[in-house]
């Protein structure tokens, strides 16, 4: 019977083993069993959990939760309120009872352990499996000498009738209200792998049937019923079976072309739907992307066709190239926590530099796309057709042009003209990620290749920049006044600093792979400082926060903004500048410090191609590059330590010409991304009450970082030349979401301008030898930091830094997203632009974009 409708020869057999292979090794790499368990954790503050009971003099606390599925509990988190120790009991007391008011777990917490305003994370000894929809409870209770009902410690509720609001009592009897807590259980799911069997039905179905190889036959039968039907006139109609219809559908040789038709339109359609399935975004989409993303990947594959002229051969081209590069954006996604974008391209040798340290996981629900891709592309083999018979030329070349103008006018519309705008479907600048989800990965890297060019600003020419200049050495020959009724103490607070009498320092200058000081811009716990020694720098030293235009990666943008004055804000978004717009002659800092009489050099452990950096240095005139190759046996930390690239600094330092002052930029790397590489940290770093895997990962790495530095400077100090340093990060972390929530103390989607702004604040600290002052809580925008340093050093400010010293006096922080004002508040760029700032703004875009246009730069922004 089996060989009646399936046909085992060795080339199918041989082509359904490899597939089945590559689909269980993919499966077994990315997702272990997909009867594994998943953990999730997740909230209490919902209809099926309430505080039952609160009684006046004896406080006990009940608490109701059930699940929507079985589960298996093993951890749950209690969040605690401000209270007094000496106010409240001794040891809390903690019940769970199943449906049955059965005891299933108990444990007893002394009081002491438990810190005011923070979680508490209650590890089960023994798991306890929950039934779908079981009504269980949780009983708390105090206790203290000889008081069995003390005072129980001030947990979180939330208000039921408005979830979004918190409170910290529970001295009432309410049903208004449910404790903050969060369950973390695991449970197994069952359809992924009931939908992969299915799926291996379908693919050994695909490999091994020949009915449709009987079309033929079918055919020659068909015709010989047909003119039997005619000779007899029967006109009864019998009713068919599916039989019947599966042999009308072979016997007609049109039904299968009609197929491949619909299957060609209805392709691209597939392949969207997959991925963002994938992606687990179908549902935060806007409405309109769906039938305009059908309609660009469709103009897509009709461009393949004009050029191949077979409808499967273009599907399949279109599929195993877009459906990867899809997936590419996932991993993106995961690793780096923003989405793939366009000068992603121009990145991918310096991913590849640093790729050994992500790992990329799918859940089951994720995987079981993948065989749906193989399935659907082997029906789209099967359905293929014979090849093209051969057309006159007139008609083939009308036959590839038609598709081809097809495409263009399709992409064409899109592309120039607002009809994406009018529908909703735009680029969130500021958020990629949320731009990414709501207009699917597809829709979103097409609306980013906008982005691919620097635009001229409105009114820019070169007579205007000239203008500009002079008006700017005009001011610069006034002093200055610095704005009063400031609330926020900035860059322009500071002037060139007159200790050294002209002499110049020794300049060292050092972005810090992922420096984040979460302490300065939000509310967190640890066992102890990761940055304890930079906090403790008091003398001769500035410190603040500066306001960077990336988050979670693009090194490179922000190193171009500190080495350059020059802002990502007149930037396409999404754009990589060392990798895009880098010119043979780049006005930087190392080329200004140059034409003072420096020696400059820069030092990155790392890979010398990595952003482009050869040809960027070589642009901005440094002396040497000191890269990965020229460290001998260095010491490890994730990757090669602060340390080993600070004892660099000090061996250039130590062999530099003494006739000539030195500067120093150094890239350090050990920081980088990847935090779920499990080191074997001998004094680690987390955050108390709640367990973060990457987030104590990258803690315990910058408490490295700190005490590096503390070596750096330790050297510096006893150095009688004098000598200047200034560290900043490029970005803060990529890692968990819920930390930064925790941080924030709201959750990312209340999250407005000014929260967003604090994910893009890294710490910079700037120290030296000899009297510089000394300040804290300074804030600036990355595009400021080389003005401040500059200062410091006793140096004068070239022209173009002179400009953007004059905007700082007014807008004193700004970066990609906003800009700061005096008083501290940041506001949206174009919407709360007042004339004056609007004025600046304006003059810097021209300015900045005189800076890549043909004018001779020494003229432009010589001295």
């Amino acid at each position: 019977m089996l060989y009646k409708y399936f046909r085992f020869s060795k080339k199918r057999v041989s082509v359904f083993a490899v597939l089945l292979i590559i689909i269980i090794s993919v499966q077994a790499f990315l997702t272990g069993s997909l009867m594994s368990q998943q953990s999730v954790t997740t909230e209490a503050g919902n209809s099926n959990s309430a505080v039952i009971g609160i009684i006046d003099n004896e406080e006990i606390i009940r608490q109701k939760f059930s699940f929507n599925r079985k589960v298996v509990l093993s951890q749950f988190v209690l969040s605690f309120g401000s209270f007094e120790h000496k106010d409240v009991g001794d040891v809390l007391h903690i019940q769970m009872t199943d449906g049955n008011n059965n005891v299933v777990y108990n444990t007893d917490i002394p009081v002491r352990k438990i810190n005011p305003n923070q979680t508490y994370p209650i590890k089960m000894d023994n798991t306890v499996t929950i039934p779908k929809g079981v009504t269980c409870c949780i009983r708390i209770t105090c206790s203290s000498d000889g008081n069995s009902y003390a005072v129980i410690p001030t947990l979180n509720t939330t208000n039921r009738t408005d979830p979004n609001t918190y409170m910290s009592t529970l001295k009432m009897q309410t049903h208004a209200k449910s404790l903050n807590i969060s369950y973390t259980y695991k449970f197994r799911q069952m359809y992924p792998l009931i939908v992969m069997i299915f799926e291996l039905v379908i693919l050994f179905v695909l490999c091994f049937e020949h009915i449709s190889e009987m079309a033929g036959v079918y055919r020659k039968r068909y015709l010989k019923e047909l003119k039997k039907k005619k000779k007899k006139k029967d006109k009864h109609k019998k009713s068919r079976s599916i039989k019947d219809v599966v042999k009308w559908c072979l016997a007609h040789r049109k039904f299968i072309v009609y197929i491949r038709r619909i299957t060609f339109v209805i392709n691209p359609f597939v392949i969207f739907l997959m991925l963002e399935t994938m992606n687990q975004t179908l549902e935060l989409m806007r409405p309109g992307v769906w039938p305009f993303t059908w309609l660009l990947l469709f103009a897509i594959e009709l461009i393949i066709y004009a050029v191949c002229r077979r409808q499967s051969l273009s599907m399949l081209i279109l599929n195993f190239i877009m459906f990867p590069i899809g997936l590419a954006n996932l991993f993106i996604m995961n690793v780096r926590g923003t989405p793939f974008l366009p000068a992603d391209i121009l990145g991918v040798a310096t991913a590849t530099e640093v790729a050994d340290h992500y790992t990329f996981s799918l859940s089951p629900s994720q995987f079981i796309i993948i065989p749906a891709f193989f399935i659907w592309n082997l029906f789209v083999f099967r359905i293929a057709g014979r090849k093209n018979v051969k057309e006159p030329l007139k008609l083939n070349i009308i036959k590839r042009a038609v598709p081809i103008a097809a495409s263009v006018f399709i992409i064409g519309i899109m592309y120039n003209t607002s009809i994406l705008e009018a529908c909703k479907i735009t680029d969130d600048v500021w958020n990629k990620v949320g731009s990414c989800q709501k207009n699917g990965f597809y829709m979103n890297y097409f609306i980013n290749l906008h982005y691919l060019k620097v635009s001229k600003p409105s009114g820019y020419s070169q007579e205007r920049v000239k203008k500009i200049i002079e008006e700017t050495k005009s001011d610069a020959a006034n002093t200055s006044q610095t704005a009063t009724g400031k609330k926020v103490v900035s860059n322009s607070d500071f002037k060139t600093n007159t200790s050294l009498n002209g002499k110049k320092p020794n300049i060292i200058y050092i972005m810090n792979e992922s420096l984040a000081d979460f302490s300065k811009i939000g509310t967190v716990n640890y066992n102890r400082d990761p940055l304890e020694f930079i906090h403790s720098m008091k003398d001769n030293t500035i410190s603040g926060l500066d306001y960077v235009s990336v988050f979670g990666a693009g090194t490179s943008n922000s190193e171009f903004e500190a080495m350059t004055g020059n802002t990502m804000k007149f930037f396409p978004s999404g754009c990589n500048v060392y990798q895009q717009f880098m010119h043979d002659t780049t006005y930087s800092m190392s080329y200004y410090l140059k034409s003072l009489g420096y020696n400059c050099d820069a030092i990155h452990p790392s890979s010398a191609k990595n952003w482009n950096r050869v040809n960027t240095y070589n642009s901005m005139k440094f002396d040497k590059f000191i890269s990965i190759d020229d460290f001998k046996n260095p010491e490890y930390i994730r990757y090669i330590s602060d340390k080993e690239s600070y004892k660099k600094v000090i061996e250039l330092y130590e062999k530099r010409d003494k006739a000539k002052p030195l500067f120093l930029f150094n890239v350090t790397i050990q920081n980088h991304g990847g935090y779920l590489t499990n080191t074997n940290w001998k004094q680690p770093i987390e955050v108390e009450g709640k367990y973060y895997t990457e987030a104590n990962e990258y803690l315990s790495s910058t408490k490295e970082s700190d005490n590096a530095f503390k070596y750096l400077i330790d050297y510096f100090k006893a150095q009688k030349e004098p000598t200047i340093i200034c560290m900043f990060g490029d970005h803060q972390p990529s890692i968990e979401t819920e930390f930064y929530e925790e941080l924030l103390g709201k959750t990312q989607d209340k999250w407005e301008l000014s929260d967003i702004q604090k994910r893009y604040a890294t710490p910079f600290i700037l120290w030296a030898n000899y009297d510089i002052g000394s300040a804290d809580d300074v804030v600036l925008g990355n595009n400021n930091l080389e003005n401040l340093l500059l200062k410091s050093a006793g140096i004068e400010l070239p022209v173009y830094n002179k400009f953007i010293e004059k905007v700082s006096e007014t807008i004193p922080v700004m970066n990609v997203n906003g800009y700061m004002d005096n008083n501290g508040d940041w506001h949206n760029y174009g919407s709360d632009e007042t004339d004056e700032i609007k004025k600046l703004l304006d003059g810097y875009d021209i300015l900045q974009y005189g800076y890549y246009s043909d004018i001779d730069k020494q003229k432009l922004f010589g001295k």
